[in-house]
C-alpha cells in the first residue's frame, strides 16, 4: 500500500487494477519540480479543503503544492457505466458561496493558488441560484468567481430572462461543451454589470445614420451533422462600444447608446 502525504491529508492512490468505472489514468502524476500534480484515489474519501471537508476521488495541485481542482467522483462514463450510475454514487456536499449555502452534488471545484474558489461545477441534475444586479439567476451547470469572491460568469438554465436598461436578455449557449463552469455565457464586470452574453433569442436593434438595422443569431451548417442550424450571437460590451460576433464571421462594433436588445 502506497500512501501519499499532502497538506490536505494522506491518501492512498488507485492501484491501477482493471475496474468497470475507473478511468485509464495514472494514479499519481508529478510536476517537473517534483511536486505532486494529481492523485487518483483508490476510493472516494474525505479531503480537507479551503471550503471544509469534502468527499473526493481525484485531486489536482499547483506546482507549489496547493490544491487546484477537486473531483468528488471521477468515473469513466461508458456503455457499461452510465451518467445515472455515476450520479448515484456522487457525493453530496454543503457549500457556502456567493452569500448562499448550496447542498448539491459537485462535479468539480477549482481553486486559485490562494485557496479562494475559482469555479463551481455541478451535476446537471442539480440546480443552484445566485443573486445578481438583475435578479436571481438559476444554473444547472455552475459558475466561476473572481478571487475576491464576486461572481464572474454563470451558465444560466434554458429560459432565463433578465431585464436590463437596454432591454431583455435571454442568455444561453447551445455550444457549451466545456467540462468546467468557467468562461460562461453570461459574464459580469467587477461591479456586477453584464459585459458579455451568448444568446440565440436576443438580438440587437441598432440606430445608424442610414436607419435601423437588426442583428440576430446566425444560421450556418453544423460541422458535426451537416444540417443548417442557429449559432449563438456573442454580445460584448467594451467600454462605450458593443461588439457583436457570430461564428467569428461577423464582427461589428456600435456605440452603446445606439443599441437596444430585442
Amino acid at each position: 500500500m502506497n500512501e501519499i502525504k499532502t497538506r490536505y491529508g494522506t491518501f492512498i492512490p488507485y492501484s491501477g487494477e482493471a475496474e468497470l468505472r475507473k478511468k485509464n489514468k495514472e494514479p499519481v502524476t508529478y510536476h517537473e519540480n517534483g511536486e505532486i500534480a494529481s492523485i487518483y484515489f483508490e476510493e472516494i474519501r474525505k479531503v480537507n479543503t479551503p471550503l471544509g471537508e469534502i468527499d473526493a476521488e481525484y485531486l489536482t495541485f499547483y506546482p507549489d503544492g496547493t490544491l487546484k481542482r477537486i473531483f468528488p467522483s471521477y468515473g469513466q462514463i461508458s456503455g457499461y457505466w452510465t451518467e445515472e450510475d455515476e450520479y448515484s454514487i456522487a457525493p453530496e456536499a454543503e457549500i457556502a458561496l456567493c452569500g448562499r449555502t448550496f447542498r448539491v452534488h459537485p462535479l468539480c471545484i477549482a481553486f486559485y493558488p490562494s485557496g479562494k474558489v475559482k469555479s463551481f461545477t455541478i451535476w446537471n441534475r442539480d440546480t443552484v441560484t445566485v443573486d445578481t444586479k438583475y435578479g436571481e439567476v438559476e444554473t444547472n451547470f455552475g459558475f466561476d468567481l473572481r478571487e475576491d469572491g464576486k461572481l464572474k460568469s454563470i451558465e444560466p438554465v434554458f429560459g432565463t430572462k433578465l431585464e436590463t436598461e437596454k432591454g431583455v436578455i435571454y442568455p444561453f449557449d447551445t455550444d457549451n461543451y466545456r467540462l468546467s463552469a468557467e468562461n460562461n455565457s453570461l459574464v459580469f464586470d467587477e461591479e456586477g454589470d453584464i459585459v458579455s452574453v451568448k444568446t440565440l433569442r436576443t438580438g440587437l436593434r441598432v440606430s445608424t445614420g442610414a436607419g435601423i438595422i437588426n442583428i440576430r443569431a446566425c444560421k450556418a451548417q453544423d460541422p458535426l451533422t451537416g444540417f443548417e442550424r442557429l449559432f449563438p450571437l456573442n454580445i460584448n460590451i467594451i467600454g462605450e462600444l458593443v461588439e457583436v460576433t457570430c461564428l467569428d464571421k461577423i464582427k461589428e462594433s456600435f456605440p452603446v447608446d445606439k443599441v437596444q436588445f430585442i
